[in-house]
């Protein structure tokens, strides 16, 4: 179930990545990794499985790795 979460995360994260982008509005790691956070939240919002998972922290490791695929 978590994995539902990152993926439509991920999938929202890149829309809003090449909406700024078309906007040309600048990105830093900072912003993105808020960003990445808040649809987290939004897509895991009250659903009772998120309560067994590991939580999302959207650390920079994360950040380096979605940079790289």
């Amino acid at each position: 179930v978590h994995d539902k979460y990152l993926v439509n995360m991920k999938k929202a994260l890149n829309l809003w990545v090449e909406d700024m982008k078309r906007k040309h509005v600048p990105i830093d790691d900072k912003m993105l990794q808020q960003k990445a956070l808040r649809l987290h939240e939004d897509f895991s919002k009250g659903s009772p499985e998120t309560s067994d998972t590991k939580p999302f922290t959207a650390s920079k490791g994360w950040l380096v790795t979605q940079i790289q695929e």
